[in-house]
């Protein structure tokens, strides 16, 4: 009877799906597979649930069927400048909340947020989602980011809907996990928008993505994931306005896979593969070669162009971890020219093999790591010339005694340019250095009423660039010093702290320093509820020994806990810059902040 229930419950959500449109011939094709897709899912979670499973624990939560928590809060500011242009709107606001209702155990976090920017930017911040959960089932819905794999939809934000299930099997070794999402993955901008602005007109794109896996059952280490994502630009969103359009709609396809291995119980394997084909203009021919690989056979889903490049990238790590330290080996090969739209940005043209490992020693009071690796560039000789770099590190921390600490780290980077065009000249061929040291020493003292804390920071760093054909090498040097000291004195709640940094840099001949103390004060009144602070700082600059501009900085605030669920902030704050080469350009800064926060 309860199967017959479940299955009645699937044909009333089969009908107010508009299904006779899917199968309409104007009903786009790629559409057609994430939405029958997101509709099998929905119908086997269904089938492979009976209503006593639905609703196994509602007795026990019918007294409580909806608790709500969350808060909301509102900014109002002013910004003005003296001496120069407004660089921000001079009145603001800022409207953000997060609501999280759980009705009858399942989630449904909700958050926003709301400006003025709106009008002012191209790429506004108000932003809201929901990702309601119910045991092994999630969904996405608004401005959401999900992550299949580090080279295909990386945490890529976008805006639409997406579902993340890992139903249990009856299998004993493994459970299954399916995600997909599509959405919107940049908003179009007209040429229009764009006049008098450092950007550039952009078409609306959209994407779609599907990841279908396993997951170990006793051990969650291990996993198979098989990954499909596209992206892909909308001709028809902006009017391009010049005959040799400089924004071209790109299209991309990529294909993945993603795992983990726990060979042993201490040694794993992680490895990421995917394949991406990616079509610098959509408007471009038809490619009709046999270069086209699986690409060429996928029907209506990607149709390779004659702009289309396709290109291989892999990431693998190997990891054996004993009881107090850890050795890795790791290889990335970043193809020349791989783009994934599901990714912000990728550093490719790119293969390096890294050998690191962590030890924890004495109980953890004395931490020691290091790496060193190989890098090189130019992976399809196509480049002009070809970089290698030789890559080390060693980081040490120590706990002397309960109240001193030090941390020490060292890094040397080199690289070599070597030619490998006959027409460049030989006197090209370049050796860079860059090494640098750091120490952070921190000592606690004093009594639980009186705690005081005093810090030093060091820190230098090298860089040189070597002509084999010229003897002078082109030099960078910079150097950092801090002190800083805390002190919080219980019995009046009250804390100061004070800090004097200096950093110096040599470079061509020149010296540049910049020194400058800093003073902060904290208090708590009425029994804690209400906290002011307090900071001034200075900062001096000097170009080879004169004076060249002076900043200095104040910050006040304030935070009243009205009562248990409201709060009221304040912060008021001024930034003056004297220039002491050109008086002219000197200036000033105010802003004010004034906030209210409710929780429940």
């Amino acid at each position: 009877m309860k199967r017959r229930n479940c299955k009645a419950l699937q044909k009333h959500i089969l009908l107010l799906l508009p299904i006779e449109g899917l199968f309409s011939p104007s009903f786009p094709f790629r559409y057609r597979i994430v939405l029958t897709v997101m509709l099998g899912l929905a119908v086997f979670v269904l089938h492979g649930q009976t209503i006593e499973e639905l609703g196994e624990d509602i007795e026990a939560r019918i007294k409580n069927p909806i608790q709500v928590s969350g808060s909301f809060g509102l900014t109002l500011g002013y910004y003005d400048a003296f001496g120069i242009a407004n660089r921000r709107d001079q009145y603001s606001y800022l409207l953000n909340g997060n609501l999280n209702p759980r009705l009858f155990g399942i989630d449904c976090p909700i958050n926003g947020n709301f400006s003025q920017l709106e009008a002012n930017f191209l790429q506004p911040f108000n932003q809201f989602g929901v990702s309601p959960q119910y045991k092994w089932a999630k969904g996405h819905l608004g401005y959401r980011n999900m992550f299949f794999s580090p080279l295909t939809l990386n945490s890529h934000t976008f805006l639409g809907a997406g579902i993340e299930l890992t139903p249990p099997t009856k299998s004993r070794f493994f459970d299954l996990r399916v995600s997909a999402m599509y959405g919107r993955l940049r908003r179009a901008v007209e040429p229009v928008d764009v006049i008098d602005r450092e950007a550039i007109p952009s078409f609306r794109r959209m994407g779609y993505g599907l990841k279908l896996g396993v997951v170990g059952k006793k051990q969650a280490a291990n996993y198979l994931d098989f990954i499909l994502f596209r992206g892909y630009d909308v001709q028809s969103s902006i009017e391009v306005p010049f005959g040799d359009d400089p924004v071209k709609p790109v299209d991309n396809l990529v294909l993945g896979i993603s795992g983990q291995y726990k060979l042993w119980e201490s040694l794993t394997l992680k490895a990421d593969w995917a394949s991406s084909a990616f079509t610098r203009d959509r408007r471009s021919e038809t490619a009709n070669d046999e270069n086209t690989g699986i690409y060429g056979r996928l029907g209506g889903l990607f149709t390779p162009k004659i702009s289309t490049q396709m290109n291989q990238s892999i990431q693998t790590t190997l990891e054996y971890q004993f009881s107090n330290y850890n050795i890795g080996l790791k290889y990335n090969r970043i193809a020349p020219d791989y783009i994934s739209l599901g990714s912000y940005y990728f550093q490719n043209d790119l293969e390096d093999i890294t050998f690191n490992t962590n030890a924890s020693l004495k109980e953890g009071k004395i931490m020691v790591g290091g790496s060193v690796g190989f890098q090189r560039n130019n992976l399809d000789d196509k480049l002009n010339n070809r970089s290698r770099r030789v890559i080390g590190s060693l980081n040490y921390s120590q706990s002397i005694t309960d109240q001193l600490n030090v941390n020490a780290s060292y890094s040397n980077y080199s690289s070599s340019l070597l030619v490998t065009k006959e027409e460049l000249s030989d006197s090209l061929n370049l050796f860079q250095v860059s090494t640098s040291y750091s120490v952070v020493t921190n000592y606690s003292f004093g009594a639980a009423e009186k705690k005081q804390s005093l810090s030093l920071n060091l820190s230098y760093q090298n860089a040189n660039a070597r002509d084999e054909y010229n003897i002078t090498d082109q030099n960078t040097d910079f150097y950092n010093a801090g002190v800083f000291y805390n002190i919080f004195l219980k019995e009046v709640n009250t804390g100061l702290n004070g800090s004097l940094n200096v950093t110096h840099s040599i470079s061509e001949g020149n010296e540049t320093t910049v020194v400058g103390p800093g003073i902060g004060v904290n208090r708590s009144f009425l029994e804690k509820k209400l906290r002011a602070r307090y900071f001034i700082t200075y900062r001096n600059s000097l170009l080879n020994g004169s004076g060249s501009f002076g900043v200095l900085q104040n910050r006040f605030s304030l935070n009243y806990q009205v009562m248990k669920h409201h709060r009221i902030n304040f912060t008021l704050s001024h930034l003056y810059k004297a220039d002491y080469i050109n008086s002219d350009k000197s200036y000033s800064e105010i802003q004010g902040l004034m906030g209210y926060q409710f929780s429940f």
